[in-house]
């Protein structure tokens, strides 16, 4: 019996503290589901419209913050004053470097990635389609927050959004975005 009491209660932590961790599909579910709130963002604010009935979606197949580097923690929490510091450092520690966008993602449509490094100006022929170019996500540990940058390009214009997510009632929705940039090519 002494034996036994120490096993089961090795058994529970071990138990436990794997329910903690997120497994990569509750992550790539949670990258999914935080990526299409910000789809519906863009194009239905109330959340209510289709947002990718009637266009080809076309992301970035690399992830890209460079837009976003000169925005700093004194920023951030000026913006977002619900945002915990340790949200703030994961989004910058998660894109520190480029990384391959996911091409198994549900968005609830379809996506195609484009690689704009190789090809950045190909798509300004191209007038009605629009290009999205996200960073990876930042989040804190309990993964009740998250933040991300994205920019999206037309053939004339683009503008950068930072978003702010909260999960709430097991859903991501956004808290706040705010508008950093636009640009014109003409």
């Amino acid at each position: 019996m002494s034996k036994i009491f120490p096993a089961i209660i090795a058994i529970f932590f071990f138990l436990a503290s794997c329910s903690i961790r997120q497994s990569p599909d509750s992550e790539q579910a949670a990258e999914s589901e935080i990526y299409t709130e910000i789809f519906r963002n863009d194009f239905s604010p109330d959340g209510k419209g289709i947002y990718c009935e009637n266009i080809d979606l076309v992301v970035n197949s690399i992830t890209d913050n460079r837009r976003f580097e000169k925005y700093d923690w004194q920023w951030a929490s000026k913006a977002f004053p619900q945002i915990k510091r340790e949200t703030w450092d994961d989004f910058v520690q998660a894109n520190s470097q480029p990384l391959p966008f996911p091409n198994d993602l549900n968005f609830g449509c379809k996506y195609s990635l484009r690689d704009l490094e190789q090809n950045p100006r190909d798509w300004a022929t191209e007038s009605s389609l629009m290009i999205y170019s996200f960073s990876q996500i930042g989040f804190d540990s309990s993964k009740k927050q998250a933040f991300v940058s994205r920019f999206v390009s037309f053939a004339h214009s683009g503008n950068g959004v930072v978003y702010f997510l909260e999960l709430v009632d097991g859903h991501w929705n956004v808290t706040k975005a705010v508008e950093v940039f636009r640009v014109d090519y003409d």
